[in-house]
């Protein structure tokens, strides 16, 4: 990526902090969501912008979560001029983000005892058609 782009990096950073986007699906349908979680630092901090971050697709017809990194690779991978697909609402997104965020804090957040107020941040979604 980087020998075909060497402006990449500078590029990124003027990126927006969130983004999103959609395409026709070639192995499967859902949405695609990138979360930063906290994680608790060595001297008892919680990360702050700087948690790691973790990879899920959620299928809506099920509600099923899926984590599996090579799966969703092979879901959301697209060439460069793959054309943009985009059909989602409001409404069903904001349906979908709350069956993964509810999942991230049983699965996550519960699992790390992280304290009230710390939550995942959505950086990226996809929705594949």
């Amino acid at each position: 990526l980087l020998a075909d782009n060497p402006d990449y990096l500078e590029q990124v950073k003027e990126l927006p902090r969130k983004m999103y986007s959609g395409k026709m699906a070639s192995t499967r349908k859902g949405y695609f969501f990138c979360y930063e979680l906290p994680t608790k630092r060595a001297d008892g901090s919680w990360s702050d912008g700087d948690g790691i971050y973790r990879w899920y697709v959620v299928d809506p017809e099920t509600n099923q979560v899926t984590e599996d990194l090579h799966e969703i690779w092979t879901a959301i991978k697209c060439e460069r001029e793959e054309s943009r697909a985009f059909n989602a609402n409001e409404e069903q997104f904001s349906e979908i983000r709350k069956v993964i965020e509810n999942y991230i804090k049983k699965n996550y957040l519960k699992a790390i005892q992280a304290p009230m107020g710390k939550k995942a941040k959505l950086v990226t979604w996809l929705q594949m058609i």
